[in-house]
């Protein structure tokens, strides 16, 4: 048996830094109505502030992750320069979309508050804006304005090791379980 690592589904989505995104696409699902208001702070009564995730460009992502392993299939690689070129190819794809995202929302009177490395945005402004905002090939998710601070603290947390047991109710939930879930909502 050879030593070789294979990029399976799974371990792409790992890679390219889909998880937090699906996660934030995932929940959606779970949150009451009243929360997705959010903190309206000082917007105007017609405007509102969401959290929106980008789609890079997933074409050039799956052709050079198919480079990439055939690389390390070669041997002229290993698996963590791999991954590191994977992360480093995810990081400037999503900068990528996020400037695209700047572009295009120039048309739109809606202003990109913060952003995390994931591409994912808190976003304010007109809500009529916003809905149209969403119809752009490059927006992957729209959900409440809350979900940025959840997203944002997610990134911060250490990703769990091998073996830990699953949380309980009110702790975060793996990126593995919301991905299965995001892929059989969109399969159903």
């Amino acid at each position: 048996m050879t030593d070789q690592p294979t990029f399976n589904r799974r371990r792409v989505l790992e890679l390219s830094g889909v998880g937090t995104t699906l996660a934030i696409a995932g929940c959606t699902s779970q949150v009451d109505d009243e929360e997705l208001e959010g903190d309206r702070g000082e917007l105007a009564d017609d405007e509102r502030r969401v959290t929106m995730a980008v789609q890079p460009d997933q074409e050039a992502l799956q052709q050079r992750q198919m480079e990439i392993q055939q690389q390390v299939e070669e041997g002229e690689i290993d698996q963590q320069e791999a991954q590191a070129e994977i992360e480093s190819l995810q990081a400037e794809l999503v900068e990528e979309a996020l400037e695209t995202v700047r572009t295009e929302f120039e048309a739109f009177d809606l202003t990109i508050e913060d952003t995390l490395d994931d591409g994912v945005m808190l976003v304010a402004g007109p809500a009529t804006d916003l809905i149209d905002a969403v119809d752009l090939e490059i927006i992957q998710a729209l959900a409440g304005g809350d979900l940025f601070e959840q997203a944002q603290q997610a990134q911060q947390q250490p990703a769990p090791e091998e073996g830990q047991p699953a949380p309980e109710d009110g702790e975060a939930v793996p990126e593995e379980e919301i991905e299965e879930e995001i892929e059989e909502e969109l399969e159903g």
